[in-house]
């Protein structure tokens, strides 16, 4: 299957038919400036998480490149049944909001709190713990930080 590739070019949200524009209607990002974007985030330091394609499902995960995010991709949802499917458009974050959290990556299941080691026969404890991760997200929604 053939993936649509990225829209160039400053593009703006006009609405859908039928329903009058916002005064101030949403400008959208061009590829490049994702790009731009992805690799200053990256070069400052930071892991950058977002949506991307995995196992026939669109999920968060650490994105190596702005060409991981699902350009063109979209998903249909039924009772009981998700599936991907290709869009007629290439946009990048066209798709419904998936059934993972942020907060996976906010309050992480496991964290190093302190450690011990033997020296000398005896127990050290090392309780300086390990330096918060820098994190940048990408494609988050406005719901999803009350979901989370």
């Amino acid at each position: 299957m053939d993936e649509p590739g990225p829209r160039s070019g400053p593009q703006h949200d006009g609405g859908q038919a039928g329903q009058a524009q916002d005064a101030n209607p949403a400008l959208l990002m061009d590829v490049a400036a994702l790009t731009e974007l992805h690799a200053a985030l990256r070069d400052a330091g930071y892991r950058v998480i977002g949506p991307t394609v995995r196992d026939g499902a669109i999920v968060l995960a650490d994105l190596r490149s702005a060409g991981d995010l699902p350009f063109g991709w979209g998903v249909e949802l039924e009772p009981g049944g998700y599936r991907i499917k290709q869009r007629a458009d290439s946009a990048a974050f066209a798709h419904s909001a998936g059934p993972q959290s942020w907060k996976q990556f906010l309050h992480p299941s496991r964290e190093k709190m302190w450690s011990t080691r033997r020296v000398d026969g005896r127990l050290q404890v090392d309780a300086s713990g390990e330096p918060a991760e820098k994190l940048a997200f990408i494609g988050v929604r406005p719901c999803d930080p009350r979901r989370s």
